[in-house]
């Protein structure tokens, strides 16, 4: 259930995952941040200082989104195609949240060296049914949806909690814009715990995460 206040009005406590995708002009504004055991922050580069401030400078990984159908910023400076994802905190699972793997044969991968490494032997490679999260994902934008590109496709963002949360999990999210995140939370087997302080938002995304769970359950 989304709450209709400020993100920092009611959702205190501890969390396994915190999601904050507030608008970006707003970063600047975002002085508190809930106990989690792990932070996924999306932001651009006007506003990367400003989630530093809050998360530190040394976040665990970085991941961007990439997509073709960018926008226009200024005559001089390229087109922009991208945004930054910064984690923070524990990274609890492997990363095989990738699309599926059609074939599992094994592969032999030869005695070949892996950086320093030397004398390994022959190895053998036994791909899992999902390929590896690549630290870069291409997915286009939300043009033309109820919140438009301020929401974040759940192409992007599923592949990412899959990784991150697991079933049972507490997800708070103080931003919770359209639902996506929730959307996400109800197909993992979460707990999503979320704030938006627009009202008329609000309403629509509880009633999507409600379509959704019904759908499961």
């Amino acid at each position: 259930m989304i709450q209709n206040k400020s993100f920092d009005q009611c959702l205190t406590g501890s969390y396994d995952v915190a999601m904050f995708d507030p608008p970006f002009d707003i970063w600047e504004d975002v002085k508190w941040k809930p106990e989690a055991r792990t932070y996924v922050c999306f932001t651009n580069f006007q506003n990367r200082h400003h989630v530093t401030r809050l998360m530190g400078d040394r976040p665990k990984f970085e991941m961007i989104w990439h997509f073709k159908d960018g926008r226009w910023v200024s005559h001089k400076m390229p087109r922009h195609t991208h945004e930054h994802i910064l984690i923070y905190g524990e990274l609890k699972n492997e990363a095989y949240t990738g699309e599926a793997t059609t074939n599992q044969d094994p592969i032999k991968k030869g005695k070949g060296s892996i950086g320093r490494d030397s004398n390994l032997g022959q190895r053998v490679y036994v791909p899992r049914e999902r390929k590896m999260l690549n630290s870069v994902i291409e997915v286009p934008r939300n043009v033309g949806k109820t919140l438009g590109v301020w929401g974040k496709p759940e192409a992007l963002v599923m592949p990412i909690m899959e990784w991150l949360v697991n079933p049972g999990d507490s997800v708070w999210d103080g931003f919770a814009g359209s639902g996506t995140f929730g959307v996400c939370a109800a197909r993992l087997g979460a707990h999503y715990f979320a704030s938006e302080i627009n009202s008329e938002t609000c309403d629509a995304a509880n009633s999507r995460i409600a379509a959704e769970r019904q759908k499961l359950f």
